[in-house]
Formats: C-alpha cells, structure tokens, sequence
C-alpha cells in the first residue's frame, strides 16, 4: 500500500506544473482582459478646425473637424511661419515675402497683406494688438488688426524670434542669436541655453526651448528670475504650456514629445510622435493637441489625459506651426 502511494520528486515536480499551468493560463488572461478594459477607447475629436501652416508648401491646410470634416488648402505668396487668431480673422507671418497677412478663415482667402521688411517671424497677440518680430530688422513691431498698420516698432536684441504674452500683458521674447530672453516693458533680460528658437507660458513660468542645447530654460514671469534648467536629450522646436505648472515640448531630432512639470523641473513623460515634430496646438477644450510632423506633411491629434493618437491626418508639404480654432 505505501508502495502504491510513493511518488518521485520528478514525476510531482511534473505532475505540479501540469496542474498549474491551466491557472496560469487564465490568470494572463483575466490580466490582459483587465488591462484592455482600462484603455479608454479612441475618440473622434470633433471640435473646431486644425490650421496648419505649410512652410515649404506655402500654404495653409483647414481640417474642418467640427463640422463637415472637409480639408481646404490656400495658396499663400510665400511660406507661412507663425499663427495667431484676432477678431475672427487668423494671421500669418511670410518671413521670405516680408509680409504679414491676414486670412478669413471661413473662405479660405487672403483679405489683406501688410509689407514689414526684415524677415517677420514671430507672432503674438498682446490685447487688441498684434506683436511681429523681425529676425534681420531686430525689431518687435506692434500692429493694428482692424486697419492692419503698423503702429510702432522697437529695436529689441539679436534675431527677435518668437514673441509670447501672459495674461499681465507681459511681452517675453527670444533673442536667438545673444541667448537672451527679454521681458517687456520691464526691459529685464536673462541668459538662455543656446539658440533659444521658441518661448512658452504655463502659469508663473516663461520658458524658453533652446535649440542648440537641448535644454529649457525655465523663469518666473514676475521678475524674469532663473528658476532652473531642464537637459531634454533632444532638441526642442516648439513649448507650449498645459495648465499652469506643465509644458509639452516638441524634440524635432528623437520624434518624441516630453511632458514636462515646472515646479519639480522634470521630465515627467515621454512620448513617442512621427518623425520631426514641430508645431503644437491645443484643442479649444484642452482635452486634445495637435503635433504636425514635418517629416511625414502630417498632424496627428493626441488625447491630452493619456497621450493616445486619435486621429492622423494630412497636411500640405514641409508644415510647422498650427493652431485649433474653436468652431
């Protein structure tokens, strides 16, 4: 009888594993049917239209989101650089045909053009005004939307190039060439990292992508005081700020997007878009952005609560900026 019942060390080690197998079976199923009833399903961002500006297409791309979902194209005289929304008009700079040119979205077509010499640029909206800086003239130009004239210009820094506005109505632009970022009208001005090629808000923070060394400088707007370097590994073209401690930041040369926290100055997440990502821009809701990709004349739309791709959509040749206008 006991001879019966005596099993070997191999034949139980065996007979255990032929036993537990089916359990493990079902326990990665029940994790994975888990995990996948976590992911939240895709969504169909129907809300306003995605302007893209073409740079080497010269032309802007309209992707009707919210509405019939058509995609139009208008033929520009020249590349478009930057973009800003004022009054129901939208407005691009055309750094090589020196012109500043307003557009009537809904058209699309080009009412009217203004000439400003010296490469214009950068592009904000600073109350009722428009603000251009101009990379060879080193000026900030203030413009006037309703009758387009120019009003009044300054000579500011080396290569002006990008130009934002916080809510107090502060200017902070980006002196490329000097590695300087200049607060208005304070006239205060800080060290960048180096080629500082784009400037964002979030908050009590302007911050600045350097180009040329990865990096972004980050400063309190009240003051323009150092907060503190952030090293990306990767070169940042466009910042943008998400509520009011964070940025996301486009690295043209790692395809990846970095989602970055201000007050901790860290790279909170990384995430990985099509190749050389530029132009960033928030759905009027928030719960979106867009990320064109200069690479692949796309802009693919994110959900901003877990960076999921939602939609891909085309462009027209060599795009960098864009901007979501509410319906």
């Amino acid at each position: 009888m006991l001879k019966a019942l005596m099993i070997k060390p191999g034949a139980l080690n065996k007979a255990a594993m032929l036993a537990i197998l089916p359990l493990m079976v079902f326990a990665i199923m029940a994790t994975t049917r888990v995990t996948a009833s976590t992911r939240l399903p895709l969504e169909d961002p129907r809300e306003g239209t995605i302007v893209v500006a073409n740079l080497r297409g010269a032309s802007l791309t309209f992707q009707d989101l919210g509405g019939d979902g058509r995609s139009r194209t208008l033929i520009l005289p020249a590349g478009p650089h930057e973009l800003v929304t004022a009054g129901g008009r939208l407005y691009a700079t055309l750094a090589l045909a020196d012109q500043l040119v307003e557009v009537d979205p809904d058209a699309p077509g080009v009412l009217r053009s203004l000439t400003l010499e010296g490469m214009p640029h950068g592009l904000a909206l600073s109350g009722d005004e428009l603000l251009v800086t101009l990379d060879d003239a080193n000026a900030l130009v203030t413009v006037d939307p309703e009758s387009l004239t120019e009003l009044s210009r300054s000579t500011i820094g080396n290569t002006p190039h990008t130009v934002a506005v916080d809510s107090n109505g502060s200017v902070f632009v980006t002196a490329s060439r000097e590695n300087e970022l200049i607060q208005l009208p304070s006239g205060r001005s800080q060290g960048t990292g180096a080629l500082p090629e784009s400037v964002g808000i979030a908050g009590q923070y302007a911050v600045t992508g350097n180009a040329a060394s990865s990096s972004l400088s980050v400063f309190k707007r009240e003051g323009l005081a150092f907060a503190g370097t952030i090293t990306l590994g990767g070169s940042p073209v466009r910042v943008i700020g998400i509520g009011e401690t964070h940025v996301l930041v486009a690295l043209s040369d790692t395809a990846e997007l970095a989602y970055v926290d201000l007050p901790s100055l860290t790279v909170e997440r990384r995430i990985p878009v099509a190749e050389r990502p530029d132009g960033l821009c928030l759905s009027p809701s928030g719960r979106f952005v867009g990320v064109v990709s200069n690479a692949k004349d796309a802009v693919t739309v994110l959900r901003t609560t877990d960076w999921r791709v939602q939609i891909s959509l085309a462009t027209g040749h060599g795009p960098g900026q864009c901007l979501w206008l509410a319906d």
